[in-house]
């Protein structure tokens, strides 16, 4: 069962930051450990993505912009030291508030 809750809403003119948490892969793996330079996609176009970082377990980054009433997809890609790539999604509606 899935109990995780989505991202809220955000307003065409807010930047906010977010992070995708890697934590149950990192242990299902043995403790692994993310490295490198993650990367950080919005489809479609029109959401600004900035200040990516790596913080123990998750990835942090910036969102801002977006059109209103459209819904995104955040999608993240990261290495790990033991030579494993993990990608996720969420999903992230921009409207006026």
């Amino acid at each position: 069962m899935n109990t995780k809750k989505p991202w809220p809403a955000k307003d065409p003119q807010d930047r906010l930051d977010y992070m995708m948490d890697f934590a149950e892969q990192l242990e299902a793996d043995g403790g692994d450990t993310l490295t490198g330079t993650p990367t950080v996609q919005a489809t479609p176009a029109g959401l600004e993505v900035s200040s990516i970082s790596i913080a123990d377990v998750a990835v942090g980054f910036w969102l801002a912009g977006g059109e209103a009433d459209r819904n995104y997809q955040i999608t993240v890609e990261v290495q790990t030291n033991g030579g494993r790539t993990y990608s996720r999604s969420e999903d992230l509606r921009v409207r006026k508030r």
